[in-house]
């Protein structure tokens, strides 16, 4: 029961944060997608990153929220 109260409210949460942009840390580049990066942007909360551009680890990039998936924000930078 627990478990899925903190499911609802980080999906509400990260619904929230569609349409804004933040400053997001890169970690990586993601192992699923070619072309995506992945970090955590001000609020700790992961982010996936589309980008045609290459990041490299450490470097803040602005990204757009379009999507989000359960746990992950999804966007494109701006």
């Amino acid at each position: 029961m627990l478990i899925k109260t903190q499911q609802a409210i980080t999906i509400e949460s990260n619904r929230a944060d569609i349409g804004k942009t933040f400053t997001v840390l890169v970690e990586k580049e993601s192992k699923r997608s070619h072309g995506q990066f992945m970090g955590r942007n001000e609020g700790n909360k992961t982010v996936a990153v589309n980008s045609s551009r290459e990041f490299k680890p450490g470097q803040l990039v602005k990204v757009k929220i379009e999507k989000t998936t359960q746990a992950t924000l999804v966007g494109e930078t701006v």
